[in-house]
């Protein structure tokens, strides 16, 4: 089958496309037409899942069955969650260097374990201080508007979720919110709040080859308490070292070390397992009750339920 052909089939939006104008959950979705392209008798997929939206997955996971029936052998590579939209022939699980067999059960135990425990970390922060407010906002390109008439308050100390499909403009939005881009129309008021905006590309962040020299401006105790947060070991590494979900823990922790009002962080649990996603919920609830304020992006509504006192659908905003 020829590639236009089977994006004008399956994804038309793709069609005459620059990859720059695209989001980083449609680049995903590209990259996976071209797995499946592949006249490979053995397909294997990383993260297969990550940063797609509920119908995306949906799409993916049809794609796969289609690959099987066809006679090839897919291996996908997956953190918990994702993993429910396939029906594997088999299962296993890479724990501490040793491979187990396991089943689905075993991946719905850990997440409503997940659930539970992220029910005790609900909190409420008293402080009505407005630190961002966003009056009729809109973005769009010559072909494609993403938002319209899109209204926003941030408080201090809550933690908010923007949703939405691969593409709405939930990342556009967070970089408004950051100052990084501006707005088509509306306006954005910041009321002198610090705000950091981290990307779903991690190896845009890092400034140096040595991990140890990234946190060289981190004064003994916050270096200290930086690296008994991370799970792993850095020393004497490079962040090309690192895995995907490594590197984004590196800059999450790392970003939380700075005196910053409010975290912008985008699609990071994309790469986590749900331990790693229940040490992040700590995190971020311990940076709300020092009264800071947290937006997460992310496709992944079941977490947005667990962490966010509000979630904004910015496909509601076409």
């Amino acid at each position: 089958m020829k590639a236009s052909k089977f994006i004008a089939d399956n994804k038309p939006y793709f069609k005459d496309k620059k990859i720059s104008t695209l989001s980083h959950g449609e680049l995903q979705e590209l990259l996976f037409f071209t797995a499946f392209l592949s006249q490979k008798d053995l397909i294997l997929l990383d993260e297969p899942f990550a940063r797609l939206d509920k119908y995306e997955r949906e799409k993916v996971s049809r794609f796969i069955d289609n690959m099987v029936e066809k006679g090839k052998t897919v291996i996908v590579a997956g953190h918990g969650i994702e993993l429910f939209h396939l029906d594997f022939d088999r299962l296993f699980e890479l724990n501490d260097s040793k491979i187990s067999k396991i089943s689905k059960k075993d991946i719905s135990k850990s997440f409503f374990d997940l659930r539970s425990r992220s029910r005790e970390l609900k909190e409420t922060f008293s402080d009505e201080t407005t630190l961002i407010e966003a009056k009729g906002l809109a973005y769009f390109f010559e072909d494609k508007n993403l938002f319209n008439d899109l209204d926003l308050e941030i408080k201090k100390g809550e933690i908010i979720a923007f949703s939405g499909i691969n593409g709405c403009g939930k990342t556009t939005l967070g970089k408004i919110v950051a100052g990084e881009i501006k707005p088509k129309t509306g306006k954005l008021i910041n009321n002198g709040a610090k705000v950091i905006f981290t990307g779903s590309f991690p190896d845009y962040h890092f400034l140096y080859g040595n991990l140890f020299e990234e946190i060289s401006f981190m004064d003994k105790e916050k270096k200290e308490t930086f690296l008994n947060n991370l799970d792993f070991q850095i020393e004497d590494k490079y962040h090309t070292q690192l895995s995907f979900g490594q590197k984004m823990r590196f800059l999450i922790y790392m970003y939380a070390s700075i005196d910053y009002d409010v975290y912008i962080f985008d699609e990071i649990f994309s790469g986590q397992d749900m331990e790693n996603i229940y040490n992040l919920m700590l995190l971020f609830n311990e940076l709300k009750r020092s009264g800071k304020s947290i937006i997460v992006i992310t496709q992944d509504t079941l977490i947005s339920r667990m962490i966010a006192d509000k979630t904004i659908n910015v496909e509601d905003f076409k």
